[in-house]
């Protein structure tokens, strides 16, 4: 797992908080990579950040005022989508009486 760290730097007299990440490589995604991974539109993402009750709700970690996805989490997400065909569960059904 990578670990997040801040630190403070006084730039203009402004503060500015910097983002270092342990590795290049890191674990999060953005929403432009899930849109050239998946085609999931960005509009479409914000709705699924947002969603209530039932549907797809996308987990996201939110930094300022930018957003991010953990691989995992997405890898999940896909994962609990998938639709076993009621043909597929029938022919396993057949195979197993034989």
């Amino acid at each position: 797992m990578h670990k997040i760290f801040f630190h403070d730097t006084i730039s203009s007299k402004k503060r500015k908080r910097e983002i270092v990440f342990m590795n290049i490589e890191t674990n999060l995604l953005t929403p432009q990579d899930l849109l050239n991974a998946f085609g999931v539109p960005l509009q479409t993402q914000a709705k699924w950040r947002m969603k209530k009750g039932d549907g797809i709700k996308l987990p996201y970690i939110k930094l300022g005022r930018r957003v991010f996805y953990k691989k995992d989490s997405i890898e999940a997400l896909v994962n609990s989508l998938e639709v076993n065909s009621i043909a597929s569960i029938n022919a396993n059904t057949i195979k197993d009486k034989r």
